[in-house]
């Protein structure tokens, strides 16, 4: 049996992120590297963190980067949204340049 030290007690509390916000850092982790370089212990290190709050939202490296392929493809569809020239493509061009961006 292990007992907790005076010093476990009065540790600051793990910090907690929302699912949202370790969607949001493996996307901009993709942003700068790729898809292929999203890694939980990236994301934890982006996030200032250990990888627990990430192993809590998500089982998976694939489930997360599922979210971020779900969040890319909203994002694109908001942008093509953006534009509605009358000209399909004019506006597919223009929305995937504005997403590149």
């Amino acid at each position: 049996m292990r007992f907790i030290t005076r010093k476990e007690r009065t540790m600051a509390p793990k910090k907690k992120f929302s699912k949202q916000q370790i969607i949001d850092a493996a996307f901009e982790i993709a942003k700068k590297e790729g898809m292929s370089n999203i890694t939980i212990r990236k994301v934890a290190d982006y996030l200032g963190s250990s990888i627990a709050p990430i192993y809590v939202n998500f089982n998976t490296i694939d489930e997360l980067t599922e979210a971020v392929m779900q969040k890319i493809t909203e994002l694109s569809y908001q942008l093509l949204e953006k534009e509605n020239s009358g000209k399909p493509f004019h506006d597919i061009g223009v929305a995937s340049l504005r997403f590149a961006r």
